[in-house]
């Protein structure tokens, strides 16, 4: 099954296909309106360019070209900034979370061989666009997204300036993301499912409202939400959970239209808590993804709409993923059989960095649309009425170009994988 929104002709920079570019229309056109927000400082959309392009030139000025350059990622104004040099730079980013144990964190910078990177207090004139550094080609590596590496060797995914379009394009078409939107991200940036929130409504030309909860908690986030008119949340379920466990219907922020949670699975009770509490006549997105594949799909529940009890299907492949069942051959399974996801794309990880055998073990490539990446999946089944799929468990799913793991799990037939496999934490308190 494939979903396809390859043509963006009312949003800004439709054809350009780079995250740089898609960066650079978007801030040109919505200059004067505010970009980042936080509960302390503010930037609009010119501004951040002008930012970002000046640190981009002191990037491209100290590094040499193509190597990675490391950043520790908070929840703030200025790492939004320095994300946006990176970029612009042409040298790939590499996402540090800041809560990171030091040995992981020394360990994903060797992996990498990144210069980490802060800031400098120079005053470079940023002269509109980065000058001494090519503009970056669709295919070229943008993020080299590490797995924390908990349970082994830190893997790097290697995601290209084609991707954060297609996720922009996926939160066009499936969330109506619009430059009238003020999208509060609640996940942390250096992870897989916050970096695709960041992208889906930055380059739709939103307002992204940033708010810190492993730094804040949610002391004050609910009347932060209705004081800056957040449109849209984007959450963990653990997170919404912990969060509107605390609220009543006499909390719900009339201006929210819509909530997606991605990084685990989410179930009925958390729609309903949704609606009893926050979010009574809003749309609820239950999204699934990995680090590799970026957004797999999405599954758009109204207000109005019954929800079965058990976990929440997570409904139809993102933008130009064309998702299949497969064999131990690649031979197609018929639905209610189990097998693995084959998700095929042009816009999906190209390999692991500077791993040629670990990629070389789960990648091929597509005769129709190049790689493919397969990993082990969730366990789901179809829903003929609606072209669906439900599911039980977290791991990740097989996407393309292939990225494969077969021994972990498997998947029943279905057009798309089982509950979300987007790489986000659980959201800890300062204290933990």
């Amino acid at each position: 099954m494939t979903t396809s929104f390859l043509v963006d002709t009312d949003v800004f920079g439709a054809d350009l296909t780079t995250a740089a570019a898609r960066w650079r229309a978007v801030a040109a056109a919505r200059a004067d309106a505010t970009a980042v927000r936080t509960p302390e400082a503010s930037l609009t959309f010119a501004e951040t360019a002008a930012q970002a392009d000046r640190r981009a030139q002191q990037i491209v000025g100290m590094t040499e070209a193509g190597r990675p350059i490391a950043i520790s990622i908070e929840s703030d104004t200025d790492t939004v900034v320095s994300m946006l040099a990176v970029l612009c730079s042409g040298r790939p980013l590499v996402l540090l979370d800041p809560f990171l144990p030091a040995d992981r964190r020394e360990r994903v910078l060797r992996l990498s061989g990144a210069h980490l990177w802060e800031p400098l207090d120079a005053d470079v004139d940023p002269g509109g666009t980065v000058s001494g550094a090519p503009e970056p080609a669709p295919d070229d590596p943008a993020v080299l997204l590490f797995t924390s590496g908990s349970t082994g060797t830190p893997k790097g995914a290697v995601l290209s300036q084609r991707m954060p379009v297609n996720h922009a394009r996926d939160g066009r078409h499936f969330m109506n993301f619009g430059p009238e939107d003020r999208a509060a991200v609640l996940l942390p940036l250096s992870f897989g499912g916050g970096l695709d929130a960041l992208a889906m409504s930055l380059l739709n030309g939103a307002t992204v409202l940033l708010w810190d909860v492993r730094r804040r908690t949610t002391s004050g986030l609910r009347d932060w939400l209705a004081a800056e008119r957040a449109t849209t949340v984007h959450s963990t379920p653990s997170l919404l959970r912990s969060w509107l466990g605390e609220l009543t219907a006499d909390d719900a922020v009339d201006s929210v239209r819509l909530l997606s949670t991605c990084g685990e699975p989410t179930h009925h009770t958390d729609v309903l808590l949704t609606r009893e509490t926050l979010m009574p006549h809003g749309m609820f997105c239950s999204g699934a993804g990995a680090s590799e594949v970026g957004n797999l799909a999405f599954n758009l529940l109204s207000p109005e709409q019954e929800i079965e009890a058990g976990p929440v299907p997570v409904g139809l492949p993102a933008s130009d993923k064309h998702i299949r069942i497969v064999d131990e051959d690649g031979a197609d399974l018929p639905a209610g059989t189990t097998g693995e996801v084959l998700v095929e794309s042009a816009h999906i990880a190209s390999g692991y960095h500077d791993d040629p055998e670990q990629t070389a073990t789960v990648s091929r490539n597509s005769p129709t649309a190049g790689p493919v990446i397969a990993q082990a999946t969730s366990a789901g089944s179809t829903r003929a009425a609606d072209s669906t799929c439900s599911g039980d468990s977290t791991t990740p799913s097989r996407s393309a170009g292939t990225w494969s793991n077969p021994s972990r799990s498997k998947q029943r037939s279905a057009p798309c994988p089982g509950p979300s496999t987007r790489s986000s934490p659980p959201i800890p308190t300062p204290d933990d």
